[in-house]
């Protein structure tokens, strides 16, 4: 929700501008959500900067809107520190299940079109300039791999998928 574009086209009546910049201490941003979609994970260490993004205060309604389009994500409260100070804010985070099966959540990379998304709504909000160097810097895909669809979900799923034609095959020779 940092770009305007996607706060538009999801037809949420939250006024961008209203963002105000915050950043999260023992979280680093990741894009090991089912697709490569980002992600927060909380971390002791970490070689990217502090995560930054934007607080905003959602009605009900909106924030009904911003439920049913995170699809597997689910809420989690973070401590953020905002201008004036520290704030308790929630933010999604990837549901284990759709996370993509890897042993290094940080080599996990965006479509571009993702990452242009985010480095967009990072420039619009004036976030600050290290992190938005950082975000210049990371690597994308130009669009998503087999790779990226590699989730715990996605392999109960061929798991399934595999059991029920090796039953139709057994019932089929019986």
């Amino acid at each position: 929700m940092l770009n305007p574009e996607t706060i538009r086209r999801r037809g949420m009546k939250l006024e961008p501008r209203t963002g105000r910049p915050a950043t999260i201490a023992d979280v680093q941003l990741t894009f090991n959500h089912r697709a490569g979609f980002g992600n927060l994970v909380r971390v002791s260490t970490s070689k990217a900067p502090p995560v930054q993004g934007v607080v905003y205060e959602v009605d009900a309604t909106d924030w009904a809107k911003l439920e049913k389009s995170e699809v597997g994500y689910r809420c989690e409260e973070f401590e953020v520190e905002v201008e004036d100070g520290l704030v308790r804010a929630s933010a999604f985070v990837s549901e284990p299940r759709l996370r993509i099966v890897t042993r290094d959540p940080a080599s996990c990379l965006p479509t571009q079109r993702y990452i242009d998304l985010i480095r967009r709504g990072a420039d619009y909000h004036e976030l600050d300039e290290t992190y938005r160097e950082w975000l210049g810097s990371l690597g994308s895909v130009p669009s998503i791999q087999p790779a990226m669809l590699d989730t715990a979900q996605d392999r109960w799923t061929r798991v399934g998928l595999g059991l029920a034609v090796l039953i139709a095959a057994l019932l089929w020779y019986h």
